[in-house]
């Protein structure tokens, strides 16, 4: 009896050594607050040992919402702590395979699943959070013209409805033909809704001019003057044309075969402006029409030849204006510039020759209609049989309009002779005596 007694004893003593033995109390806790931040539903997740083939449970249940997060949690002995990898592996319903992060240590930490752009080809999750994106923002830009003729001096954009009409934007004053840019920057969700009111008043304007319908946009403004606007809206949705223009004259001394205007560095100098040729002494306008913000960066090369010149001739800086312009021959160049910045003058000469056989004491030459005779030009008085030569000179483009009255007297004569139709020219005129014009013209044009 006793002897079985002790094998009880024996035994009992032995299996509590091995229960001490055998399982080592768990104390240690992990715990991963995952996030999912990649921009879709996550329909795998799982959080299993490195080396194993046994994934376990689907974390992600039913799907894990974007921006939502879930708890997985963990718990080994001290040892099992030391000791533990994991795999976080993961897949998004816009993702083609699982990804996976295999080092992941027996932890507290937040973990954020990210897409595939955010990781780049690096680690699929962070364990901060990703950058807040900003709100997404959208950009309307004005770019007001004042074409109003005038100076502006108020220009304010508001909320359509609101009593605070903000900065006023024309600042110390927005010059004719100048512009400003107006900006303004919203959350996307609410541009479809905003209105606003553009309000402006230039120097010769009695009130306030307004647009109240301006929607949130990128677009050129041109502010109307009140004329222009017409009792409709006092602005257009356009940027305002420049309008350059030059007067070309021929002062070559031969006819223009070829004549280009074209932008420096085309290859492309365009239609030939002489025509079929562009004769010594005459003219052609060349316009040209820009929108405003863009005359300041154009320059244009002026190329012509002669029909003396070996080779074309060319100006290569002329800008967006309105200009006369003379061309001029090699020699008159000189190695200079080709052209001249003024209208071609021309030059009249009448060689007056008294044939009236007396002393002429009075002699005019001055505009038809015009009340001023201008000076005497017989001075003391132009002996009988003497000659004065009278000049007049004119910009070419106005030439062809001038007429100019003759008007003289002898001493032999009662009354003043007058030849109200004299163009400018270079011609001999004879001043004949009352018996010799015989009742017709009072002149000839030809010498004694």
């Amino acid at each position: 009896m006793k002897r079985f007694v002790s094998i009880v004893m024996i035994a009992a003593m032995c299996a509590a050594l091995l229960v001490g033995c055998g399982a080592e109390e768990k104390t240690e806790h992990a715990e991963y607050t995952v996030y999912n931040s990649t921009g879709a539903k996550v329909t795998e997740l799982y959080l299993y040992n490195a080396g194993s083939s046994k994934k376990g449970e689907n974390l992600a249940g039913n799907g894990f919402a974007d921006g939502a997060s879930l708890v997985i949690t963990r718990d080994e002995t001290k040892k099992g702590a030391e000791e533990a990898v994991y795999v976080l592996e993961f897949k998004a319903e816009d993702m083609s395979s699982s990804q996976k992060f295999e080092t992941l240590h027996f932890e507290v930490a937040p973990i954020y699943l990210l897409s595939v752009d955010a990781a780049a080809g690096a680690t699929p999750i962070s364990f901060k959070a990703p950058a807040k994106a900003e709100e997404v923002k959208e950009h309307a830009e004005y770019t007001v013209y004042n074409s109003t003729g005038a100076k502006l001096t108020e220009l304010y954009l508001y909320n359509v409805g609101s009593s605070d009409k903000g900065e006023n934007l024309a600042g110390a004053g927005l010059e004719k033909g100048a512009k400003v840019v107006i900006t303004r920057d919203l959350p996307s969700d609410e541009t479809k809704a905003v209105v606003y009111c553009l309000e402006f008043k230039a120097e010769d304007m009695p009130s306030s001019q307004k647009y109240e319908t301006l929607h949130f946009e990128v677009a050129p403004i041109s502010l109307l003057s009140i004329d222009a606007a017409a009792g409709a809206t006092p602005i257009k949705f356009k940027v305002p044309m420049e309008h350059a223009e030059y007067t070309v004259y021929n002062s070559t001394g031969a006819t223009v075969t070829e004549l280009y205007l074209y932008n420096v560095g085309s290859s492309d100098k365009g239609e030939n402006l002489a025509g079929a040729g562009l004769e010594k002494g005459a003219k052609v306008v060349i316009t040209r029409d820009l929108p405003s913000d863009e005359t300041k960066a154009v320059v244009y090369c002026l190329e012509f030849k002669a029909e003396d010149m070996p080779s074309s001739q060319k100006y290569e800086t002329l800008h967006f204006e309105v200009a006369p312009i003379s061309l001029l021959s090699i020699d008159a160049a000189a190695g200079a510039t080709p052209i001249k910045f003024k209208v071609a003058m021309e030059h009249a000469e009448y060689t007056v020759y008294n044939s009236t056989g007396a002393t002429v004491t009075e002699l005019y030459l001055y505009d038809a209609g015009s009340a001023d005779k201008g000076e005497n030009l017989a001075g003391k008085g132009l002996a009988a049989g003497a000659s004065i030569v009278l000049t007049r000179d004119l910009p070419s483009d106005q030439t062809k309009a001038a007429v100019y009255v003759l008007e003289f007297k002898a001493e032999n004569m009662t009354s003043s002779q007058k030849f109200e139709t004299l163009h400018f020219e270079v011609a001999p005129i004879n001043l004949l005596s009352i018996d010799a014009a015989a009742g017709a013209t009072p002149i000839k044009f030809k010498k004694p």
